[in-house]
C-alpha cells in the first residue's frame, strides 16, 4: 500500500509538474501571441496613416512650389514605408518562430493579419510611386509650358529688335521703334 502510495505521489508530482510546464509555455505562448498582435496591429495603423497622407498629397493642382512641397513630402513617406519594410520583416519571423513552436489557430490568426499588413504596405508604395509619378509629371509640365511661353516671347522680342535695328526713316518711325524698345524692356519679366 504504502508503495501504491508513492507511485501515486510520484505520479501526481509529475502530472503537477507537466501541468506548471504547459501553463509555463501556454503563458509564453500567450505573451508572444499578445505581443505579436499588438505590434501588427500598430503597423497597420501606421501603415494606413501613411496612405491616407499620400491619397491627400495626390492633387496636381497648384503652382510649382505647391507641387514640390507636395513632391518632397511624398518622397518622405516612402523613405517612411520603407522603413516600415524593416520591421514588418521582424514580424514576419517573429511569426514564423511562433508558427514554427505552436501551432495553432491562433497562430494561422497571426498570420493571416500579417499577411493584411504586407498587402496594405504594398498597396501604399504602390500608391507612393503613382502620386510620385503624377506629380513629377504635373511639373515636367509646368516647366515644358513656362518654356514654351519663354521661347515665344524671345522671338517675339527677336522680332522687334530687328525691326528697330534698322535706324532709317523719320521722325515718326524712329519714335516708334523708341517705343517698342521700351516695350520689351517693360515686358522682360514676361521672359525670365
Amino acid at each position: 500500500l504504502e508503495e501504491m502510495q508513492k507511485t501515486l505521489n510520484s505520479q501526481f508530482n509529475r502530472a503537477s509538474d507537466l501541468s506548471d510546464s504547459v501553463d509555463g509555455k501556454l503563458g509564453d505562448f500567450m505573451n508572444k501571441h499578445e505581443a505579436l498582435e499588438a505590434a501588427i496591429e500598430d503597423e497597420v495603423k501606421k501603415v494606413t496613416a501613411i496612405r491616407d497622407r499620400l491619397a491627400a498629397l495626390d492633387d496636381i493642382n497648384g503652382d510649382d512650389d505647391t507641387l514640390m512641397k507636395r513632391l518632397d513630402e511624398t518622397k518622405a513617406l516612402q523613405a517612411e514605408l520603407q522603413a516600415h519594410e524593416n520591421t514588418i520583416g521582424d514580424l514576419q519571423e517573429k511569426v514564423g518562430d511562433i508558427e514554427s513552436q505552436y501551432q495553432t489557430p491562433e497562430s494561422a490568426a497571426l498570420r493571416r493579419a500579417l499577411d493584411n499588413l504586407e498587402k496594405k504596405h504594398q498597396t501604399a508604395l504602390q500608391k507612393s510611386e503613382k502620386v510620385e509619378d503624377n506629380l513629377e509629371d504635373a511639373l515636367e509640365q509646368q516647366v515644358e509650358e513656362v518654356r514654351v511661353e519663354q521661347q515665344r516671347w524671345l522671338g517675339t522680342a527677336r522680332e522687334k529688335v530687328d525691326w528697330c535695328a534698322d535706324v532709317s526713316g523719320d521722325k515718326y518711325s524712329v519714335e516708334a521703334k523708341l517705343a517698342t524698345i521700351e516695350d520689351i524692356l517693360t515686358n522682360q519679366q514676361q521672359g525670365e
